[in-house]
């Protein structure tokens, strides 16, 4: 037993390690940028780690990307989603005194989706978690996490079709500056 947690704890830091490596630099390119609030994570959590993107789709429309890596699972979990500010704002210059807690729950949250490949199973439509499968060895720990994580940047790379099945689905929700006011 203490080999298996042994080898899940290695390849869980090697996960974060690729992640850290690869995906920023993915979202980065996708002109989404780290987290300009205080309060969101970027980094560990507990056991796990999470990371919060944010981009100005115009003058008025935040896009975010959360990025959930989970020790127990082994996975990856990415969410979409947007909102519409009251005002015209650069929240990454304009982000002092500002938090994105309004963001993370109700009537926000409810916008959220989840972002996944599709298992290629003609006509049915079966999510595809960015999930380690069965580590029976060391050898196993840099070809598997390597695939999950190229995964991730193949469909990261392509964030205009993430927002065009967002936009799709939902109707972005309005928020205030003043929702978005630490206190």
């Amino acid at each position: 037993m203490p080999k298996n947690v042994s080898l899940e704890k290695k390849a869980f830091e090697r996960l974060v390690a690729l992640f850290e490596e690869c995906v920023i630099d993915t979202l980065e390119h996708a002109e989404f940028r780290k987290t300009p609030f205080p309060n969101d994570h970027f980094g560990r959590e507990g056991r796990d780690y999470m990371y919060f993107f944010y981009s100005m789709r115009d003058t008025r429309q935040l896009d975010m990307i959360e990025c959930h890596l989970l020790a127990k699972e082994l996975q990856v979990k990415i969410y979409f989603n947007s909102v519409i500010i009251d005002q015209e704002i650069d929240i990454f210059e304009a982000s002092e005194g500002l938090g994105s807690t309004a963001l993370h729950i109700a009537p926000f949250s409810f916008t959220r989706k989840s972002v996944h490949r599709w298992k290629p199973i003609p006509f049915l439509k079966i999510p595809e978690p960015y999930k380690v499968h069965k580590l029976s060895s060391e050898a196993d720990i840099e070809p598997k996490i390597e695939s999950v994580i190229r995964r991730v940047c193949d469909d990261l790379e392509n964030v205009d079709i993430i927002r065009a099945e967002w936009d799709a689905d939902h109707e972005p929700e309005h928020i205030t500056i003043d929702r978005l006011t630490l206190k």
